[in-house]
């Protein structure tokens, strides 16, 4: 599991972002289609997979046709027919028990990402466990801990399955505390679909993150895909789902990069973001940023205060990546139908 980072490295690392894409952020045209914005498959925090304490959850890996955008259809590999997975949300201490059904063609497994599992558990095929043949079944049960935003995903041949779609968030919530008054959960991911890649300002294995990226790369053999659709929840726009809230709410954004490659920078227009946990796990103290870099396999947790009603663009600052999909609309209730 990745360090905790302090709350100067995270202020070092989040301003350097903040000023580096400031000139960026401002000047980024926001065009009419905005108040377009369709409902893809985005599931709020509060509606995932949250089975009762011991209950089983049964996870089903096979291909499906998926439309990342209209008219964009793409061959993906999914969990449960979806695209990311379902969210499975839990209770600190709850112990889960979830059946991996492979319907793939090929075997497959899945790791846990950012929770503490007993080595048999943990996904690697050919070192903790067996791969899941195609037909076969595999039992996962553990203990949820510890608290804070997680994720799964699989870790046989993760530079096709993992790319075609097998990834889902996983929140374990603590065990007491108080919530929020609204939260999402976003995850972030990259697509080749044959299109024009934007031009990367970055090095595409940049922050704590950038294993996931050497890692698929290597497993590649060098061979680096041409990224050129970015997707929220597994949508890009104008099919991302519009993020509502209402004036005064405190609302909580579940932040995780499921790509391999690229990081991605986050703005929320008009408004400031407190981010409040890392990979899962709490900072002494928020820390209060104009964009938020989250690099592969990254997590964020960040908070923001409801207080300018209207219709605010959520995008990645990045060049080519909001044109490429990853953007959304954060609206105010009473603001649905007003022009932007």
């Amino acid at each position: 599991m990745a360090r905790r980072l302090t709350r100067r490295e995270l202020l070092t690392m989040l301003g350097g972002a903040s000023v580096g894409l400031a000139g960026f952020a401002c000047g980024w045209p926001r065009p009419a289609s905005w108040d377009r914005a369709g409902q893809g498959a985005f599931v709020p925090a509060s509606q995932g997979a949250s089975p009762a304490a011991g209950a089983e959850i049964v996870l089903t890996a096979r291909e499906i046709q998926w439309e990342l955008a209209p008219g964009k259809l793409v061959a993906a590999w999914a969990y449960n027919g979806q695209v990311p997975g379902p969210e499975i949300r839990v209770r600190a201490g709850e112990r889960v028990r979830i059946v991996l059904a492979n319907e793939l063609a090929e075997p497959t497994t899945i790791h846990w990402h950012g929770i503490d599992v007993p080595a048999a558990m943990d996904g690697v095929p050919d070192l903790s466990q067996a791969p899941v043949r195609p037909g076969e079944r595999f039992v996962y049960e553990f203990l949820a801990e510890p608290a804070g935003t997680r994720w799964y995903h699989t870790h046989a041949n993760s530079a096709k399955q993992l790319a075609q779609g097998l990834f889902a968030p996983f929140v374990i919530e603590p065990a007491a505390g108080t919530s929020p008054d609204r939260e999402y959960t976003l995850v972030l991911s990259d697509w080749a679909t044959g299109g024009r890649a934007p031009e990367p300002r970055q090095n595409r294995s940049t922050g704590r993150g950038g294993m996931m990226g050497g890692m698929m790369n290597g497993m590649m053999g060098g061979h680096r895909p041409s990224f050129d659709t970015f997707t929220i929840n597994g949508k890009a726009f104008p099919a991302t789902r519009l993020l509502s809230v209402r004036r005064g709410e405190r609302v909580r954004l579940h932040l995780i990069n499921a790509g391999s490659e690229l990081t991605h920078y986050l703005r929320l227009a008009g408004h400031r973001l407190q981010v409040t946990h890392t990979d899962g796990n709490p900072l002494a103290a928020p820390v209060e940023v104009d964009v938020v870099p989250i690099a592969p396999s990254e997590r964020y947790d960040v908070e923001f205060q409801a207080d300018q009603p209207g219709r605010w663009p959520l995008y990645c600052v990045e060049p080519g990546h909001a044109a490429g999909g990853l953007k959304t609309l954060v609206v105010y209730e009473g603001y649905e139908d007003q022009p932007e």
